[in-house]
């Protein structure tokens, strides 16, 4: 009888789990991991899977101007909500870093 429950099973490590995004073993199986991966982001925090899609959140000084280029701010100028934008740009990163096989 086998108690080890997936521990160790390659096949579990793939497909990912409730805490464990699923891994990218080969590039033949791209869209179904990257289905998986939006369900995984959804199931964690939806706003995760938007700074995947949407890209990186950049905190601009003052209102935007027809014609004028805006001015990123630096962290020093950033308030809680740029902090937490960012945050959440770097854990998403984080994620899709951790779902990438090593020897793909």
């Amino acid at each position: 009888m086998n108690l080890n429950f997936g521990m160790g099973n390659k096949d579990n490590e793939s497909s990912g789990s409730t805490t464990k995004p699923p891994k990218l073993t080969n590039g033949d199986d791209y869209s179904m991991w990257k289905k998986r991966m939006e369900y995984f982001y959804s199931m964690i925090d939806f706003d995760l899977w938007n700074s995947i899609t949407s890209g990186p959140y950049v905190a601009y000084r003052g209102d935007e101007v027809e014609g004028q280029p805006r001015e990123i701010k630096t962290y020093a100028e950033y308030d809680e909500e740029d902090k937490k934008r960012v945050a959440k740009d770097q854990r998403a990163l984080a994620i899709l870093t951790m779902a990438l096989s090593m020897t793909f």
